[in-house]
């Protein structure tokens, strides 16, 4: 297992402005700048495969985002810089933000960010995940802060993925996800994804769903996104109130505490056979 972040980097980039300062989180965008740190490992002071560019792209349109509660968000901007970054600002590591503002800021300061919503920068962030397989011949993948790359994006990513690994012999690749948000969030990304009004009404429905219940899913069957869920919030703060402990660390939409009934609403399809074979685990 190799553990990737699709979207987020080092720390090389600052906005005008605020090179000093936090960068408030704008749907405007900034100037972006080099920061050229003087103790970068091997003199590196830029990316070599990503630029910047502050220049209005009037066709840019921005991805479909969506809300902790399932929904999608309506955002009104048709243009974005031509950037091979994200250049809205920096949003702090913890705190409750919005999670699609999330996805468009740099994270905690100090981890720039790759627009992965954009079809030529995806490209790039590909190529790299197929030269990994190949070189390391590694099984699975494991994505760091995965629900903060966008939801389409992630999903082309992880159908391309598992190509690359066929091309090897790999013919069954697992790519699992850290989940820090709630329970209807985090469902977006899992397999085919799912809406709150996608899901089947009993554990009976859900235990023999097939993957031709098409109506039960957000995508067509390819592409599909995290086969499983490594790292998920959801659980571990139910785990203080299972043990008795003092805190509510519930956030919005998280599964109840029973880890029973909380089994029975996880998807178990194996998005590559379509057949039951749950696959979740937690470290």
């Amino acid at each position: 297992m190799l553990d990737f972040t699709v979207g987020t980097m080092g720390d090389m980039i600052g906005f005008e402005g605020h090179l000093n300062i936090s960068t408030p989180s704008s749907i405007n965008e900034y100037n972006g700048v080099w920061k050229k740190p003087r103790c970068a490992p091997w003199s590196i002071e830029e990316y070599p495969d990503f630029k910047i560019k502050d220049e209005i792209n009037d066709t840019c349109k921005l991805p479909t985002m969506w809300n902790d509660d399932g929904e999608i968000v309506p955002i009104d901007k048709t243009s974005c810089y031509a950037s091979e970054f994200d250049q809205y600002g920096d949003i702090e590591a913890f705190g409750v933000h919005p999670d699609w503002n999330r996805q468009l800021s740099k994270f905690a300061s100090v981890q720039d960010r790759l627009p992965e919503w954009n079809t030529d920068v995806r490209a790039k962030i590909q190529v790299f995940l197929c030269l990994a397989i190949k070189a390391l011949d590694i099984d699975t993948i494991r994505i760091d802060k995965a629900t903060q790359a966008t939801v389409d994006a992630l999903a082309d990513c992880s159908a391309h993925t598992p190509q690359c690994a066929k091309e090897i012999g790999k013919s069954n690749f697992f790519i699992v996800g850290e989940v820090t948000g709630g329970d209807t969030f985090g469902a977006l990304y899992l397999g085919r994804g799912r809406t709150p009004t996608q899901r089947p009404t009993s554990f009976e429905a859900g235990a023999n769903l097939t993957s031709s219940q098409n109506q039960h899913f957000l995508r067509d069957s390819n592409p599909h996104s995290l086969d499983s869920v490594a790292f998920h919030y959801s659980v571990y703060r139910a785990l203080p109130r299972i043990l008795g402990m003092d805190g509510n660390l519930q956030v919005a939409y998280d599964t109840i505490a029973n880890f029973f009934d909380v089994w029975t609403t996880m998807s178990k399809l194996n998005p590559e056979t379509g057949e039951f074979n749950p696959r979740h685990f937690q470290f």
